[in-house]
């Protein structure tokens, strides 16, 4: 029976997908081009999820089912996927996924790539014999992911980028050790707060907005050069630079999961303008919005 296709979102899912540019900063960096995330999500009760990709991808496909099922077919055969157990998609590889109609999956998800991502696909999937794997609860990858996600959605700055490579290799070791990880916590939770946290926090509640970077300096209590700098040493972009891929990044989600226009989802982020949105959104992204719709929706 051929699965019903959803075509839009799901109520409560978040995704990344990482620019371009900042995937080829990943590739360049000593500390991240052997493990980083370029693609990452939550997917709760995800009705109708369909996905089929009949030249697979460059990167490893990681989808770990915590409620509901679903199956994969890959290499001639469809598993079904139950929850507490994790697919491992490899690169290059043909597939569809989806989720089962009566019962649909929740999933956490995520594609990742680097020098040593073909050694940690081998320890998930014991050298390609068990695409199909339990790995029990864990509340210590559920925090891991937390800390994964969380940190590339505050923005690309470097430390995220570097943090973010750590945080992976643990998310993906707590399915190749999950015997090691069940019914561990991690109570972690406290983030210190800072002047470039501070900005960021405030860029995030505006991106509806056309915010000046006078704006920024003004509400964390610094002068304009002081602040510049002090954003720049600590994310390695300017304030303004940030800002837009803030606004990028909620873009990709109007993108992905509403039907909205483009010019709708330019004045969503507060730029009035839609064809400069569109340039700014592909200089970024690497394709026009209209492209990467139609590439990701």
């Amino acid at each position: 029976m051929v699965p019903i296709r959803k075509q839009e979102g799901f109520s409560g899912q978040k995704s990344i997908i990482l620019p371009v540019g900042v995937k080829k900063k990943c590739n360049q960096h000593p500390l991240t081009r052997s493990l980083y995330v370029t693609d990452i999500g939550y997917y709760p009760r995800a009705q109708y999820h369909y996905r089929e990709r009949k030249m697979g991808v460059v990167q490893y496909i990681l989808i770990y089912c915590i409620e509901g099922q679903g199956r994969v077919t890959m290499s001639g055969q469809t598993l079904p996927v139950n929850p507490h157990e994790y697919a491992v998609i490899p690169a290059g590889t043909p597939h569809i996924y989806y989720a089962d109609e009566e019962n649909p999956w929740s999933i956490f998800w995520l594609h990742f790539e680097g020098t040593l991502a073909f050694h940690h696909a081998s320890l998930l999937t014991k050298n390609e014999a068990q695409l199909i794997s339990f790995c029990g609860f864990s509340e210590e990858r559920n925090s891991l992911f937390d800390k994964l996600f969380n940190g590339l959605e505050s923005g690309f700055s470097i430390d995220n980028l570097i943090l973010g490579s750590i945080n992976l290799a643990g998310y993906l070791s707590t399915f190749s050790f999950y015997r090691r990880f069940i019914n561990e916590s991690a109570d972690e939770s406290f983030s210190r707060e800072s002047i470039v946290d501070w900005a960021i926090l405030y860029m995030k509640r505006q991106l509806g907005r056309h915010v000046q970077l006078s704006d920024v300096a003004r509400e964390v209590n610094l002068s304009i050069p002081h602040f510049s700098y002090v954003f720049k040493n600590a994310t390695g972009y300017s304030p303004m630079q940030y800002y837009i891929h803030l606004k990028i990044q909620r873009s990709c989600e109007y993108l992905q999961y509403t039907n909205l226009r483009i010019n709708e989802i330019a004045n969503k982020i507060g730029i009035a303008d839609a064809y400069y949105f569109s340039r700014v959104f592909a200089k970024t992204m690497g394709m026009s919005p209209s492209e990467f719709r139609r590439k990701y929706r």
